[in-house]
Formats: structure tokens, sequence, C-alpha cells
């Protein structure tokens, strides 16, 4: 991507299948921001396109210390793009790369941002349902940031729970109830941190290879 109205795009900072992440600059505003564009061969697939906006309701719906910032949705003829916060740092998947473990002093600040983040999530009804390391941001100043809503969804008031078809997360951090497709409370969040601190303190998640679960 080489231009959208109203930012300077700098860099591809990030890909996935859903689409890429561009860190740019608002013009107006003189403001760091980044831009996750939906991939344009998805920008006519209706559920692709549904669980994008979605992302975009659900987040902007989370203002949050913890919570990585919703600016804009665009929807123009170039396509679809987020205008979010960005977070000069990396990610907790970057820290652990190339070493056995990190520090218990940076696992417990990991923990308690991700679950001051989640606290306020759940109090708000939503469960994020994908979290892992890759999936946690750690500013230069040390602030912890949870970002991609990709999947989150949100759960009933009464009940807590909400129920979808298909098995969507990554398979080494889910909750053996998401992995199942039954009903998902907030617990599938908590189990999800604790796969990913253990990943954090020892290398490696808890489970590996091909699960079966059992019902």
């Amino acid at each position: 991507m080489e231009y959208l109205e109203g930012y300077v795009i700098q860099e591809k900072i990030g890909e996935g299948g859903m689409g890429q992440v561009y860190r740019a600059l608002h013009r107006r505003l003189d403001r760091q921001v980044a831009i996750k564009r939906l991939a344009p061969q998805l920008s006519h697939n209706q559920d692709m396109l549904k669980r994008f906006l979605q992302e975009a309701r659900l987040q902007a719906r989370l203002p949050h210390p913890n919570v990585v910032s919703i600016f804009d949705l665009i929807e123009n003829e170039q396509g679809v793009f987020l205008v979010m916060e960005y977070v000069e740092g990396q990610t907790a998947k970057a820290m652990l790369e190339g070493r056995e473990r990190l520090t218990l002093p940076e696992t417990f600040a990991i923990a308690e941002g991700v679950l001051n983040g989640l606290a306020f999530m759940h109090k708000n009804g939503v469960v994020h349902r994908d979290i892992k390391p890759s999936n946690i941001m750690v500013s230069k100043d040390g602030l912890v940031k949870v970002t991609d809503f990709g999947i989150a969804r949100l759960v009933d008031e009464e009940s807590g729970l909400t129920r979808f078809g298909g098995g969507i997360g990554t398979l080494h951090y889910m909750a053996p109830e998401l992995i199942r497709a039954g009903t998902v409370s907030f617990s599938v969040d908590i189990y999800s941190l604790g796969a990913t601190l253990h990943e954090l303190l020892s290398g490696s998640p808890p489970l590996s290879g091909t699960p079966i679960w059992k019902s």
C-alpha cells in the first residue's frame, strides 16, 4: 500500500492471513498510527468483512491502557482499513526469540498488564479468544497492551456464555472447550494466558502435537 488519504504510509510492520499492518503518520495530527488493511482478496468476502468490522467495533468499546486503541474505520475504493494506536516496542513472542525464557520480572509485568486488560474486557462483555505471545505488545516504556481482536466475541450478559461454530483460534493456547466448539466463557482467556505464561517462562507452550479432546 502506497497511499491512504490523510496519512503518510511509512512501512509495513506486519502481515497475516487477513491482511497487512503498516506504520503511518496522520498528516493533520502529526501522530504515528498503525493501519491494518483487510487483504484485497477478502474485501468482498462477507464473512471476512463482517469479522473485520466486528473487530473494530469491539476494540473501540474498550478504552483501557492495556488494550490497543482504535481511532478510525475507513472504507473506500481502496479497501477497508482500521486505524489503531501505534505501539513502539515488540511482542512478547519477539522478546522470547533467541532466548530460553523471559525473566520473572518481565513475565510478571506481562501477566499483570494482560490481566488488567482482560478484566476490563470481561467487565464489558468481551472475550478475546486468542491470547498468545504474538498478540501481546510491550512498549519501550514497558507498557503491556493486548491487540488483535479479530476473533473476539461478545458474551451474553445473562448466561455469561457464547456459542459459535468451529474451533477458531491458535491451537497451543486454546482452552479445551474452545477446541470442542462448545459454549465459551471468559475462562478461555485465562486458560490462554496461562499457556502463554508457561511459554514465556519455559520457552515452549504447555502442549505440543495434535491433541485429541474428549467430551
